[in-house]
């Protein structure tokens, strides 16, 4: 761009010391579906069904496939799954029997690798919801919140609700 339009500057990256960019890690297929078990000890989506009928409901976690952790208190596991269906990440989320998010937060391959699974998992992350894109026709509506995302798209079905999963 600053070649073409003449317009001088100076490179933030030094060429004899390129950055080194890293694969990303998924996770594998079997380890979502998994997850998608024991609602009934899950509070998020205890909390959703106290809130919306059961067809609501099932065509939430059919869409966004929402798990559970069961080895870390049966929080609510949030699937990025990017627009090639790649699982790039679980984002772990404990909530309240009211559906209140409380202040424990971690991620799937965390607890991989605290167990010994794993070694190192190289993070990426995209939109939850970002597999959607291609099967619906929607406009898109895009929120900081995971559960927001998940409470809009059963109130506002017109759009497909996505989430940046934090401010940043």
């Amino acid at each position: 761009y600053f070649k073409n339009h003449n317009i001088s500057y100076k490179p933030l990256i030094n060429k004899n010391h390129p950055l080194e960019i890293k694969e990303t890690d998924f996770h594998p297929l079997n380890e979502l579906n998994d997850s998608l078990v024991y609602y009934d000890k899950n509070n998020f989506i205890q909390f959703i069904k106290s809130k919306f009928n059961s067809e609501q409901v099932s065509s939430l976690l059919d869409n966004y496939k929402i798990g559970t952790a069961t080895s870390w208190n049966n929080g609510t596991i949030f699937w990025q799954i990017d627009s090639k269906n790649k699982i790039r990440g679980g984002k772990i989320i404990l909530y309240s029997n009211q559906g209140k998010r409380t202040k424990y937060i971690n991620w799937k391959h965390s607890l991989k690798i605290k167990k010994g699974e794993i070694n190192s998992y190289n993070l990426s992350q995209c939109f939850f919801g970002e597999h959607l894109i291609s099967k619906y026709d929607r406009p898109i509506a895009i929120v900081e919140s995971e559960k927001t995302a998940c409470i809009m798209s059963l109130l506002f079905e017109k759009y497909l609700w996505l989430a940046s999963g934090s401010l940043g």
